[in-house]
């Protein structure tokens, strides 16, 4: 589906008269962008192709972000909606869709046709189906971005391999004399394995587990040990916390960000429309959006250009000042009216009542809050005791209390 890394066989085509499909010439996907072609399922990979071949931008309308509009839990694939939208009989069923890139137009051609034509179908349903409003969020809004990121995912983002190569090194040579470290200290242990840990922890130290899992059972993941290190810090497994989490650093995040820039020194991600329920974008293949804040692969995301610079853009407390707007909260809309911070506001108020929180903790807590977060879990996220969380909890709810209405309106309507 990349235009980089792929092949066009063939093209499907259907219109309300037409339907069939033609063999790939660059004349052809010319021909189609000037007939402006209005439909495609997910038309992120119609656009990359398009631009690739034309340097021209389409506008598509996006049957699967159609689908998320109207109900962001249902399935948004296109044979989905062939048997349950549209009752159409699996027409895909008798075709072996595996290693595709190695069929020739005629075996690809009519199953290529009939997804154009389903495609077709849907979009015909769904206009029937969705509201004025949601028809111009999709054209004005999704559609565009959809197109838009479709060009950002075939620039990618430049990687000074040279940087990144060298943090590779330098940390992986640290890993290794703290592995040294590590077998004296604990001969003989896959720090690894979860079995063996808990062997460790459980049986032959005495510790209680301070993760359970959904099951019950006992958690030793790496949330797991480092809660274990919290409160047992005479355990001594500091070391092997901290020696855990590098080492997943550069195993996920590091290598795979060098290896994925060998043929171009850029990366190229997916971004994903639609994807999480929420409607936050999500990227994959590889996961940009996850680079930990301090991480090397950062430092190693540089300009494409000569002396250049990349600036960041981000909206100024957009969830909060959502959240205040649609909860109605009286004195969270005056203070943003006013210009005023509202992070540094809520440090300045717990401060009279004797709680003491720098402003990125005050961050912390009102974008948990806003969420309803209660008190144990806000106890975490701060990384303080239960009667100070308690005391953050009751003030800042103090300050905001339609939030308790609003939140509890929002689960009656879950419910």
């Amino acid at each position: 589906l990349d235009p980089r890394d792929a092949k066009i066989i063939c093209i499907g085509i259907a219109t309300d008269n037409t339907v069939g499909w033609a063999e790939y010439h660059p004349n052809l996907v010319r021909l189609l962008v000037h007939s402006r072609p209005r439909i495609a399922h997910n038309p992120k990979f119609e656009a990359k192709w398009i631009i690739h071949e034309t340097g021209m931008i389409p506008n598509l309308w996006c049957s699967y972000l159609a689908t998320w509009m109207r109900n962001e839990n249902e399935k948004k694939g296109l044979k989905h909606h062939a048997t349950n939208t549209l009752g159409i009989p699996n027409y895909w069923s008798g075709i072996d869709r595996s290693n595709m890139a190695n069929r020739t137009a005629e075996e690809v051609g009519p199953y290529c046709a009939l997804d154009a034509y389903t495609a077709l179908l849907l979009y015909h349903h769904q206009m029937s189906n969705l509201t004025h409003e949601q028809k111009k969020l999709l054209s004005v809004i999704l559609e565009p971005m959809a197109m838009l990121l479709a060009q950002m995912e075939l620039s990618g983002f430049h990687i000074d391999r040279t940087l990144l190569s060298g943090k590779i090194k330098a940390e992986l040579i640290q890993l290794k004399a703290m592995g040294k470290t590590l077998n004296e200290k604990f001969p003989g242990l896959n720090i690894f394995s979860n079995a063996q840990m808990k062997e460790l922890l459980f049986k032959k130290m005495g510790f209680y587990p301070a993760k359970k899992t959904q099951t019950g059972g006992i958690c030793c993941d790496q949330t797991g040990l480092e809660e274990i290190n919290k409160l047992y810090p005479q355990a001594g497994i500091g070391t092997i916390v901290d020696f855990r989490k590098r080492y997943h650093k550069v195993k996920t995040e590091m290598v795979p960000k060098l290896k994925g820039s060998e043929k171009t020194g850029y990366i190229h991600t997916n971004y994903n429309l639609g994807a999480v329920v929420t409607g936050r974008l999500s990227s994959s293949d590889p996961n940009l959006q996850n680079i930990t804040r301090n991480s090397p692969v950062r430092e190693a995301m540089t300009s494409r250009f000569p002396n250049g610079r990349l600036v960041q853009f981000d909206y100024k407390g957009h969830e909060f000042v959502v959240w205040a707007t649609v909860a109605n909260v009286k004195k969270a809309l005056e203070l943003l009216k006013a210009g005023n911070d509202v992070h540094q506001f809520l440090v300045d108020e717990l401060a009279k009542g004797g709680v003491h929180i720098n402003r990125q903790k005050a961050k912390e807590v009102n974008f948990s809050l806003i969420y309803g977060v209660g008190v144990s879990k806000l106890s975490k996220i701060l990384n303080v005791g239960r009667k100070t969380a308690e005391q953050i909890h009751k003030a800042w709810h103090y300050l905001y209390p339609e939030a308790v209405r609003f939140h509890e309106k929002i689960r009656n309507q879950v419910n």
